[in-house]
């Protein structure tokens, strides 16, 4: 697996749910373990979700999309992620 295939990041209870193109499979982490060891061109969305920015194919106020799946943007991340993006709401 290769850094520039990994599409996003999802929770998964104790388990965090790594996703690419082609694959997926669980690892017994922290969804923050998992963003600490992340580096820049990964940006945590909601409570339960780290996307890789260059993946994200539309975004709006309130959700990001990648690969067809709507990710929503938490409320706490919501001022950080349009930030990334440079957008008033």
């Amino acid at each position: 697996m290769k850094l520039e295939d990994l599409l996003y990041f999802e929770a998964k209870k104790d388990y965090v749910q790594v996703l690419t193109g082609q694959q997926s499979w669980l690892t017994h982490m922290t969804m923050k373990a998992v963003e600490e060891s992340l580096p820049a061109g990964f940006i945590r969305v909601h409570r339960s979700f780290i996307v890789a920015k260059r993946k994200i194919e539309s975004f709006s106020s309130s959700e990001v999309e990648i690969h067809n799946k709507q990710i929503p943007i938490g409320r706490h991340y919501k001022d950080q992620v349009l930030a990334q993006f440079k957008l008033a709401y």
